[in-house]
């Protein structure tokens, strides 16, 4: 594993990485590199929040998609809402409170947008994903905690050694706006993807770092 970085330095490997990539995609582990940099005193409440306020600015990046496969569907705006309240201390949730638990969302999503894959849909819940993601993340860092698994990322390893549900949030919404590594390739939209994470790179990350 790599020394921590400063972040100019991941940024710059990381948009190495993505003119390089053939999937348009920046690889986790490099990623991952961008978080050690975020996350560079994680025993502060300013730095461990930053992972959680990057994973909200994606899910608001791509809402509009959840928007239109769903009108006036609050689920994604709901659970965004709260990660900012928990994250600026109005909202206080124990660690218990289904809310915050992915299997429960999983289930709750299997049940009722089970049978949602087509070309507007199936990006969508990528979206739900993501938001929900982005929740646990930031009851994590409201607690006080959960910058571990950010700084667990072995060399080489990518978002496709995750299972779908297991994605990360970044990755979801990447999928969202330019469709999953595992989909046909009809499917893919690898400009759409790529203008993603250059976002991420320009826009997302740095606003992460100073809010």
């Amino acid at each position: 594993m790599r020394g921590v970085m400063l972040l100019s330095e991941a940024i710059a490997v990381a948009r190495s990485e993505l003119v390089k990539a053939t999937d348009a995609t920046i690889p986790r582990y490099i990623r991952c590199l961008v978080w050690q940099a975020l996350l560079q005193d994680p025993g502060t409440p300013a730095s461990r929040s930053r992972i959680a306020r990057l994973e909200g600015a994606c899910v608001r990046h791509v809402q509009p998609i959840w928007d239109a496969a769903h009108p006036g569907d609050p689920a994604v705006e709901q659970r965004l809402q709260l990660a900012e309240d928990l994250l600026e201390g109005r909202v206080v949730l124990p660690a218990e409170d289904p809310r915050l638990d992915l299997e429960a969302f999983i289930e709750w999503v299997t049940s009722h947008h089970g049978g949602e894959y087509d070309s507007a849909t199936a990006p969508a819940l990528f979206v739900l994903d993501a938001a929900q993601r982005a929740l646990i993340t930031a009851g994590w860092a409201a607690r006080g905690h959960g910058a571990r698994s950010f700084l667990d990322c072995p060399e080489g390893y990518l978002d496709a050694d995750d299972d779908p549900w297991s994605t990360a949030a970044d990755h979801a919404c990447a999928c969202a706006v330019g469709g999953a590594p595992w989909e046909e390739p009809a499917r893919v939209d690898l400009a759409a993807r790529r203008r993603f994470w250059t976002w991420w790179l320009d826009v997302a990350v740095p606003r992460a770092a100073h809010p």
